[in-house]
């Protein structure tokens, strides 16, 4: 069980949300949904994904890497390799030269209430010798909502290593395939940190020259 103490809160407002915005649109060309399988559905519904999955990214580096325009140039440049060869798939990697991969997901209004701790955390893009981050969108639902808060609060619930994950569901449903434990499951923060570079490290400085 992942007590609310554990649960990193993470605002991100202006100018910071042009970043994500424009990051999520970047993201629209060729992009792709492992979650929904509908052609019309995945067209309809990828803006909002994708802005969901870039508000994640950014909350993640500013939660490991706490200083805010180091967390920024470092998330800005991974972003612009994306970019770069959009229809190239980044596998999975969401910080720089490590194999951390954010898992970022949006509460529905009917389901705010719903303690975190119930709440699937699910992986369908597997990779050994990993580690998976969950967070989650609290008060975001569509457009107009961004639009009128001008904010997005990323909750980080937890994290865990490939080897804590089960096989791949059988059930029938959207969780056909997917590998995914219960958030009380997962293991709470922070995440040690000989598991990702530090923000000074000679890696992902090369990077930032």
């Amino acid at each position: 069980m992942i007590p609310t103490s554990k649960i990193a809160v993470v605002r991100i407002g202006l100018p910071e949300l042009y970043l994500v915005k424009y990051m999520a649109h970047r993201a629209c060309l060729n992009g792709s949904s492992s979650v929904r399988f509908d052609e019309g559905d995945r067209e309809e519904n990828l803006y909002d994904d994708n802005l969901v999955g870039q508000a994640n990214t950014l909350a993640l580096h500013y939660y490991l890497f706490k200083q805010k325009l180091m967390a920024e140039d470092v998330y800005n440049y991974s972003r612009l390799l994306a970019n770069m060869n959009p229809t190239q798939s980044d596998g999975g990697q969401d910080v720089l030269d490590s194999d951390i991969d954010m898992k970022g997901s949006m509460i529905r209004e009917w389901y705010k209430k719903k303690d975190p701790n119930d709440m699937r955390c699910s992986v369908r893009e597997y990779h050994d010798n990993w580690i998976y981050v969950f967070g989650f969108v609290s008060n975001y639902a569509a457009e107009q909502h961004y639009n009128k808060e001008k904010e997005i609060i990323v909750k980080i619930l937890g994290w865990l290593k490939s080897e804590d994950l089960p096989p791949p569901s059988t059930e029938p449903g959207k969780w056909n395939g997917a590998r995914y434990l219960w958030g009380r499951d997962i293991r709470p923060l922070p995440i040690p940190k000989n598991l990702y570079p530090s923000i000074f490290s000679q890696q992902l400085l090369k990077h930032l020259k």
